[in-house]
């Protein structure tokens, strides 16, 4: 998630980093967001100390015989005021959270602006194999398989999940088995006790 002081200290900057990527990019209702969040801070914050000072002070005046019922009702009125205050910042504070969640990351300089689709090939090593038959892709495959099943993991746990069946599922089991297992005989030295 994007650093909203980044954002607060270069808008043109970080939009124009992000429309490598995006189409559009508006931070005007997130910096509104933000500069009602800190106005809100500090009026919260002078709140407490005023209910936390003059509390403080009630027991003494009590002791004195001074009355303290105008004193407790506006330290109630202080504290309604202070929950209506931390709710709009809750609220505030989704809002703005909700908004940078939505950012991708900032791409790096050298980045092409574009989809993936815009992607330049960097460098190639090798030559690429020629295939006497039309290769299928890997979802192809997959699926024609039966290792793994997109539609349903779609339906299921929405776009871009899929389920692993049979030997597929094996496979998996199998990959994650193994790299458990051979990281841990990396790092650690299992001493069989004797039977």
């Amino acid at each position: 998630m994007l650093d909203i002081n980044l954002i607060r200290e270069d808008p043109d900057g970080v939009r124009n980093a992000l429309l490598k990527r995006m189409d559009e990019v508006d931070f005007d209702e997130l910096l509104g967001w933000d500069g009602q969040r800190r106005a809100l801070i500090p009026e919260i914050d002078a709140l407490r100390e005023r209910r936390n000072k003059v509390s403080g002070q009630i027991p003494a005046m009590k002791k004195a015989g001074e009355d303290v019922v105008p004193i407790q009702k506006e330290m109630r009125e202080v504290s309604i005021r202070i929950k209506d205050l931390d709710a709009d910042l809750d609220r505030i504070e989704k809002q703005i959270r909700a908004f940078l969640e939505g950012l991708p990351n900032i791409p790096a300089d050298d980045v092409v602006a574009g989809d993936k689709e815009a992607n330049e090939v960097i460098r190639t090593w090798g030559s690429k194999p020629e295939a006497a038959f039309d290769p299928k892709d890997h979802v192809e495959l997959a699926t024609s398989l039966g290792l793994i099943d997109y539609e349903r993991g779609v339906k299921m746990g929405g776009n871009g999940f899929w389920l692993y069946r049979n030997a597929g599922a094996k496979l998996e089991w199998g990959l994650l088995n193994y790299f458990v297992e051979s990281h841990l005989a990396d790092s650690y030295e299992f001493v069989l006790p004797p039977h």
